[in-house]
């Protein structure tokens, strides 16, 4: 929920979006996928597993200036670099 400009979920929040996937597919709306049975209840586990579908020509790939790893997801590379740094940068390991 968003207050005051603030874009952070609230603890209430959080608990109703996960007391979703507890309720049956019928009592929630599910984003079905038009080229395979998969369906989710929420909208971005939906569009994260539309990119599976989606062509490499058409997809960005972020890649990781360190070493070579590469990823679909933006969110994907953050985490890595997070983790990376931790291993490889003894100032950042005792930061964390």
């Amino acid at each position: 929920m968003e207050e005051d400009g603030c874009e952070r979920r609230n603890g209430k929040e959080i608990l109703l979006q996960h007391m979703r996937t507890h309720k049956d597919d019928s009592e929630v709306t599910t984003y079905d996928c038009h080229f395979c049975s998969y369906k989710a209840k929420h909208k971005s586990n939906f569009n994260r597993h539309m990119l599976i579908h989606k062509d490499a020509s058409e997809l960005t790939t972020y890649r990781c200036a360190l070493c070579p790893y590469n990823s679909k997801r933006k969110a994907d590379l953050v985490r890595h670099r997070r983790f990376t740094m931790r291993r490889m940068c003894p100032r950042k390991r005792n930061e964390a």
